[in-house]
């Protein structure tokens, strides 16, 4: 696979998540916020944060999977 074709399956990939979801790895991978950080924007617990990371994950891999 070349990077083109992998950089828009990704996207396409997000932008089939929640929009908090996408969000929240905008801001983690793109911002370099932590999870702490991300919860005070989202108004959400440093844990509930860290919840919704691994589901958004999870559900990037079955989406690149598939």
């Amino acid at each position: 696979m070349n990077h083109e074709h992998i950089r828009r399956s990704l996207e396409k990939a997000l932008s089939q998540l929640p929009k908090r979801e996408q969000l929240l790895l905008t801001l983690f991978y793109q911002h370099d916020l932590n999870l702490h950080e991300i919860a005070l924007v989202l108004e959400l617990t440093p844990p509930r944060i860290c919840q919704l990371h691994k589901q958004a994950l999870k559900q990037l891999n079955q989406l690149l999977s598939s």
